[in-house]
């Protein structure tokens, strides 16, 4: 009898043991599992073929992404997508693309809204840029000594061009303005030395209302054509469009 009531003790603590092994083991496996929706497969994946990107979060949280730079620097044409990993490419990061002295041409979406400062510094070849409608400020030292650059249209929505943004731009010839532009700063057109054509969207009395600091002498002294729909009478110094590009009156 002592010997049954013995062996039957021995079960009993073999079997709570087990249990207690085999307790630890599923809280083991459960504290080292992965969170439902996680986004460590996308954080690793920021370059692609040509580009490198960075992650843009608000409030802990993956929104879209940023292009950081170029991978392959014999690159003379760049088209940036409009998504990445399926959320959309917003901003162009400070100094991402500065001396990529073989870049002819780069193509950016309009989910871009931000440009910034620095990011075409040096692009000595950089001829043709079309610059998203989001953007709202050029920033300083943006196009700084894109010696090859021929012409540029400003989006309507900008509002300021920053310190030294076209700094020896010393091939640009003409320059479309939106009147929603209040400040050029200093030094903004510095060494623009063949600029002499400014396409500017608002009226004669808006040009006179806008700041324009100091060393910008050819923005100055460029022809100042203001917009008008339909031809006027009174001066042959304004412009339209005419299918899409910039005509004359």
């Amino acid at each position: 009898m002592k010997n049954w009531r013995f062996l039957l003790f021995a079960l009993m603590i073999l079997s709570l043991g087990m249990g207690l092994i085999s307790c630890k083991e599923s809280l083991s496996i459960s504290n080292t599992q992965e969170p439902e929706n996680n986004n460590n497969d996308l954080l690793e994946k920021y370059d692609s073929k040509d580009l490198f990107f960075t992650e843009m979060r608000e409030n802990n949280k993956i929104v879209g992404f940023e292009v950081s730079g170029l991978k392959d620097l014999t690159l003379t044409e760049v088209t940036i997508p409009e998504k990445y990993h399926n959320l959309p490419v917003m901003s162009i990061e400070e100094g991402a693309f500065s001396e990529c002295s073989g870049l002819t041409s780069i193509s950016l979406p309009n989910s871009v809204t931000n440009i910034g400062k620095r990011a075409f510094f040096g692009c000595s070849s950089l001829t043709n840029i079309v610059l998203p409608e989001g953007v709202t400020n050029i920033e300083k030292y943006t196009f700084n000594g894109c010696s090859s650059l021929i012409s540029i249209t400003i989006p309507n929505k900008v509002i300021s061009i920053g310190y030294s943004a076209f700094v020896g731009c010393s091939s640009l010839r003409s320059i479309i303005l939106p009147k929603s532009v209040v400040s050029i700063e200093t030094d903004a057109f510095r060494n623009c030395v063949k600029l002499d054509k400014v396409y500017y969207t608002g009226t004669k009395e808006d040009w006179e209302l806008l700041k324009i600091g100091d060393y910008n002498y050819a923005l100055k002294k460029g022809t100042i054509y203001y917009y008008s729909e339909n031809e006027p009478s009174d001066s042959k110094y304004y412009w339209h469009y005419a299918n899409g590009t910039v005509a004359e009156w």
